[in-house]
C-alpha cells in the first residue's frame, strides 16, 4: 500500500494533478482492525463508509433499496418542476420526458437493475407530467400507460415505459456476457460466476450477489416474451421450430404457448434423469437459436430457412449431450434420433 502511494504521489509531483485529502477516503474489506491501523497511519486518510456517490450514482455494497434512488426521483421531480412552469402543450411534454427524462433513466439503468418498485415510480412520475397531474391540480390519464408506451407505428406516443427499458439493458448485459465482451466486469463474471461456462445453463445460487440474480431472472423468460411478442410471424416461426424439435425428440406433449411452456419447464422438468435434462437442454438450445437468428436477421441482414434452424438445434443437443456422461442405452437412443 505504500508503494503505490508513493507512486501517486510521484505521479502527481510530475503533473500537477495532486489529490486532495479532504475529499479522500479508504475503503476496507475483509481487513482487521490492526491492519486498518497501519494503513490509516501510513496514508493518512479517514475510513470511507458507504453508500458514497460516484458520477452521480450511489454506490452501496448490498442490495439496491428504493430509498437509495431518492436522488433519482428528485432529479427526474426537479426536471418536471423546471418545465412546468413554461405551460408546455401535450407535444411539449412528451418531448421532454423523450428527450431530458429519457437520458437520465437510461444512465441509471445502464449502471443497475433498479428494483421494480422504482421502475413503476418512474412511470407514475412521467405519467402524471404528461397529463398534467400534480399536486395542485388533479387531472384525468387520457390514454392508458401501456397504450402510451407503444410504438407510434401501432398507435402509442413511442415513450420508453422504464419496466420494459430495464429489461432491453438487462438482455443487453447478458448477450455482452455470453459473448465475453472486453470488459473487466464481465471478465469479473465469467471468474466468479461462469467457470467456463455459458450463461444459458447457470442457476442462482443463494450466496450470489443480488444483481446477479436478477440478471438469471430476466434472461429466459423476458427474453423468450421479447422474441414472441414482435409480430404474428415470429409467434408462428418460434412455435414451428420448437414443435420440430419436439417431433424430434418423440416427446408427446407439447405446447406454443409461453406461459404454459415456462409452467412446464419449472414444475414438471426437475430432477436428474437424462429425459428431464434433454428436455431442458432442448427448450434453452432453441430459445438461444431463435435469439440468435432474430438478431441476425435484424442487425446482419443474414438470413436462415427454419430447416437450416432446426438442423442447428438438433445438432447442439446432440454434441452437447454426447459431451456429458450418459448411459450407453442412453447415447443409443439419441443416436438413433
Amino acid at each position: 500500500m505504500h508503494k503505490i502511494y508513493e507512486c501517486v504521489k510521484d505521479f502527481g509531483a510530475k503533473s500537477g494533478l495532486e489529490a486532495n485529502p479532504s475529499k479522500c477516503s479508504i475503503f476496507y474489506g475483509g481487513v482487521d482492525e490492526s491492519t486498518k491501523d497501519t494503513i490509516r497511519n501510513c496514508l493518512g486518510f479517514p475510513e470511507g463508509n458507504f453508500p458514497i456517490r460516484y458520477l452521480g450514482l450511489p454506490l452501496i455494497s448490498k442490495r439496491m433499496s428504493y430509498m437509495d434512488c431518492s436522488s433519482l426521483f428528485v432529479k427526474i421531480s426537479g426536471q418536471f418542476q423546471t418545465w412546468l412552469h413554461r405551460k408546455l402543450s401535450y407535444a411539449g411534454r412528451l418531448q421532454v420526458i423523450k428527450s431530458v427524462i429519457l437520458g437520465i433513466q437510461i444512465f441509471w439503468i445502464s449502471c443497475y437493475i433498479l428494483p421494480i418498485k422504482v421502475l413503476r415510480q418512474i412511470d407514475v412520475l412521467c405519467r402524471n407530467f404528461l397529463w398534467g397531474k400534480s399536486d395542485q391540480a388533479f387531472k384525468i390519464s387520457l390514454v392508458n400507460w401501456t397504450n402510451v408506451c407503444t410504438d407510434k407505428k401501432l398507435g402509442g406516443l413511442g415513450i420508453f415505459s422504464a419496466t420494459q427499458w430495464s429489461i432491453a439493458t438487462a438482455l443487453r448485459a447478458i448477450w455482452h456476457i455470453h459473448m465475453n465482451k472486453e470488459s473487466l466486469w464481465i471478465k469479473w463474471i465469467h471468474e466468479n460466476y461462469l467457470k467456463n461456462r455459458d450463461i444459458w445453463h447457470i442457476s442462482a445460487k443463494s450466496s450470489d450477489s443480488w444483481m446477479w440474480r436478477q440478471l438469471l431472472k430476466v434472461h429466459l423468460s423476458d427474453l423468450y416474451t421479447a422474441l414472441s411478442s414482435t409480430a404474428a410471424k415470429a409467434d408462428c416461426f418460434s412455435n414451428r421450430i420448437w414443435n420440430s424439435i419436439m417431433d424430434w425428440l418423440q416427446f408427446k406433449w407439447r405446447s406454443a404457448d409461453w406461459h404454459r411452456l415456462l409452467d412446464w419447464y419449472i414444475s414438471r422438468l426437475r430432477g436428474k434423469g437424462t429425459t428431464q435434462r434433454i428436455k431442458r437442454l432442448a427448450f434453452s438450445v432453441a430459445i438461444y437459436n431463435i435469439w440468435s437468428e432474430r438478431n441476425d436477421r435484424i442487425f446482419k441482414g443474414k438470413v436462415r430457412y427454419i430447416d437450416q434452424l432446426i438442423r442447428k438445434i438438433k445438432v447442439d443437443i446432440l454434441t452437447i449431450s454426447l459431451n456429458y456422461p450418459l448411459p450407453a442405452e442412453d447415447k443409443q437412443w439419441l443416436l438413433s434420433l
